[in-house]
């Protein structure tokens, strides 16, 4: 514990001593990090936009007047036995006059004022998981016994080619976000580790004249660990910073609060800060690794 004290209390000095290189390297990763983040808040908010359309009622079946509701529960009972069925939800005319009137409330009902009966079929709404479920739904409303309860069906195809459209989307930041991933994971490899090495040419003489009394290998090895953990660590949590402000700034569907409830933003940014931390950690031990062999 000791040894891991003295060694970060030496890692911050060396990184003020290189504040230059550091905040460099840290401002580097920091920007590529961000773009990553961009990249996957967009795939998160495709599955977000898939899930919330999905919540919404695509096929809707109006009703003859005469209907029997005794045989309109026997077909709601039954669409409900649909395994991907989400909600079945009748409808009667009072009911749908109702919904109506409560889009203008400051206007009086139109067709009494006109002394017309209520013209608005009863209809029964129906939700499904996606829009290939809605086949199995047809199935049943083709059945000849329900034929004299129906007056028509509507689809929501919109639904239906707003998916496509929002999936397509979604499977490109997917295949985006795992190129930049490795993208980034390579790209701050490379830079931290010739970070690490200019800091040890830097402290060549100092390195060499430690090992010269004899300091022991791991108080000359930990320091640089270390350092190139702080340098990665940094950049991560000021990424997350970066992309937190750029959605709250945008006028977009989802927000950090949102994200927080679902756990997804806790998930990013801890997957984040560990990947970047291991990244530093084998960069620092690979430079001051190769430094000591050198001079063995």
């Amino acid at each position: 514990m000791r040894l891991f004290g003295r060694s970060g209390k030496l890692a911050v000095i060396n990184l003020w001593r290189n504040k230059i290189l550091s905040i460099s390297t840290i401002v580097v990763m920091s920007l590529i990090l961000f773009i990553f983040n961009v990249i996957l808040t967009l795939n998160v908010l495709s599955g977000s936009i898939i899930k919330d359309i999905y919540k919404q009622v695509d096929m809707i079946v109006y009703l003859q007047d005469e209907t029997d509701i005794f045989e309109v529960n026997l077909l709601v009972e039954e669409l409900k036995t649909i395994e991907n069925v989400i909600d079945v939800t009748y409808t009667t005319k009072e009911e749908a006059l109702e919904d109506y009137l409560s889009l203008y409330p400051d206007q009086e009902n139109p067709f009494s004022a006109y002394g017309l009966e209520n013209p608005l079929p009863a209809n029964i709404q129906i939700t499904t998981n996606s829009p290939e479920d809605h086949e199995k739904v047809s199935e049943i409303l083709d059945k000849t016994e329900y034929e004299n309860l129906l007056l028509t069906t509507v689809n929501n195809n919109e639904n239906e080619s707003l998916i496509d459209q929002v999936l397509s989307i979604g499977t490109y930041t997917k295949n985006l976000t795992i190129t930049l991933l490795t993208i980034f994971v390579v790209t701050s490899f490379i830079i931290i580790l010739n970070s690490m090495y200019l800091v040890i040419f830097n402290r060549k003489k100092e390195l060499e004249i430690m090992e010269l009394v004899g300091a022991p290998i791991a108080s000359i090895r930990m320091p640089f660990i270390i350092e190139g953990a702080l340098i990665s660590a940094s950049a991560a949590i000021i990424s997350l910073l970066l992309i937190g402000t750029f959605i709250s700034s945008l006028n977009l569907p989802i927000t950090i609060e949102s994200l927080a409830t679902t756990g997804k933003i806790l998930t990013m940014a801890i997957f984040e800060i560990i990947i970047s931390i291991g990244i530093g950690i084998l960069s620092g031990s690979m430079a001051i690794e190769h430094h000591l062999n050198a001079n063995s």
